[in-house]
Parts: structure tokens; sequence; C-alpha cells
């Protein structure tokens, strides 16, 4: 699962953040056997894949073994026992909506001093 494959459509690590990570984009594919015929398929199933509570973890687990087995220095980041904070209720704890608000509102300020100053950029003998 950790062999670079023809399942993996990007890898990019981001080193400009205070933490260094990585976004990996992959296909989830299972090996099973087919229950009519007998035979070995591969099937794309996320279902399959993401197994388990804590099939995430176990994932990341095996990809900083190998990266260490192989050579590399790699710092694993610390386990968590943070809840889960559902959207909603962080959008009401970081007041999500008036952000948003305000944002939308310091927008259609900008443009409207963006098409002012044009305009008046236009009519002046300044140019």
């Amino acid at each position: 699962m950790l062999e670079r494959s023809e399942n993996t459509i990007s890898a990019v690590v981001h080193l400009d953040e205070e933490t260094p990570h990585m976004h990996l984009v992959y296909i989830p594919v299972v090996h099973l056997k087919d229950s009519k015929s007998e035979k070995n398929i591969n099937k794309i199933s996320c279902y399959e894949f993401w197994k388990g509570k804590n099939s995430y973890r176990t994932l990341q687990n095996k990809f900083y073994d190998y990266v260490k087995e192989n050579g590399f220095e790699l710092e694993r980041g610390e386990i968590s026992n943070r809840p889960h904070i559902k959207t909603e209720k962080l959008k009401e704890i970081t007041n999500y909506n008036q952000t948003k608000n305000k944002i939308k509102n310091l927008e259609e300020i900008k443009k409207y001093y963006e098409e002012y100053i044009s305009t008046m950029y236009k009519t002046t003998r300044f140019k």
C-alpha cells in the first residue's frame, strides 16, 4: 500500500506551513476474491479501504515506518485525543457567518473604491 503505484494521483509536501505535511490523493483499491468466480480482483472501494476506527492512523504509522526504514528522518506527529467538533459547531464557535458577512462587505467597499479611483483617473488630466 505504501509503494509507488498507479493508484497515486498526487503527492505534494507542504514545507511552507508551521507543520510540514503531505497531501496525498490516492485511489482506494482493495484486493479481493470475486464471490462468484473466486478470481482475485482489484476493486475501488473507500468503504473497504478505510475499515476500522483507526485505519487512517494505521496508514500514517505504516508510512512513518516505511520512510524511517528507508533512511529518511521523519518526525511523527503527536497523537491527539481532542474531541471532534462538527462543522456547524465549529462555525458557531469561530463566528464563521459574521466573518463571512464582514468579508463580503469589505469586498463590496473595495470594489466601490476601485471603480471610483478608475473613474477619477479617467476624468483627470494627470494621466
